[in-house]
């Protein structure tokens, strides 16, 4: 029976002493493959590092908001301060989350769960918000104040982060207890307040959505010429 040893190198060599050209397993192809996964490695790390950056002047924005609703509006004290402690719980997560990342900020594992980290806080930071709807909000509201105070916020902070899911993350529950707070109301809420408060909400996260679709580069459109042989 013939017997075949197979070298690491992949070079063959037959029971009869008769050389075999070595196989190259790394050929163009394999190098262009590899090229265009370092280019996407390369992309991503890039964007959660971007996002990264960014969390910052969202903590900022946020804070500011939160100051400037406690300031203009006309709630009783106590629930005030519940919002207003469920409101900087949320900002401390937030600006823990960035701290962790930021002794990597260039790593794509840190980043990746850095990304994923900050989508749940921003979770729990859009329910601390929209919860403001019953904590913070006089009952006699006008429709334009609930707008401005639930898909307003959600414009700012989709203008902030620039990422459809963070965004994606707060704005759903600040439109739903928006929504919900107005049909609440003592006075009665209207059903033309309420499509107008969720179809605002809702249309601010298909402008973030469609926006960072059209920002991003084609990853699989690569001309590359490859060789035949």
């Amino acid at each position: 029976m013939a017997a075949t040893i197979q070298a690491s190198a992949e070079v063959t060599i037959p029971s009869s002493g008769e050389a075999v050209a070595p196989q190259r397993a790394d050929g163009p192809r394999t190098h262009i493959a590899r090229l265009a996964e370092l280019y996407d490695e390369a992309a991503e790390t890039a964007s959660l590092a971007n996002l990264l950056g960014r969390v910052p002047y969202l903590a900022a924005v946020l804070l500011g908001m939160t100051c400037a609703t406690a300031v203009l509006v006309h709630a009783d004290i106590a629930p005030l301060l519940t919002w207003l402690t469920l409101a900087g719980a949320g900002l401390v997560a937030l600006m823990r989350a960035y701290v962790i990342a930021i002794a990597a900020p260039f790593a794509r594992a840190p980043l990746r769960f850095f990304a994923r980290d900050l989508q749940a806080v921003m979770l729990y930071v859009g329910f601390a918000w929209g919860a403001g709807s019953f904590l913070a909000l006089s009952p006699d509201l006008t429709l334009l104040q609930s707008l401005a105070f639930g898909g307003g916020s959600v414009a700012i902070v989709a203008l902030v982060v620039r990422a459809s899911d963070v965004t994606a993350c707060f704005g759903v529950p600040v439109t739903v207890l928006s929504a919900g707070a107005m049909l609440m109301r003592p006075s009665g809420g209207s059903l033309f307040a309420v499509a107008a408060i969720v179809a605002s909400g809702m249309a601010v996260m298909l402008a973030a959505y469609l926006s960072e679709r059209a920002s991003l580069r084609p990853q699989n459109m690569r001309a590359v010429a490859i060789p035949t042989n």
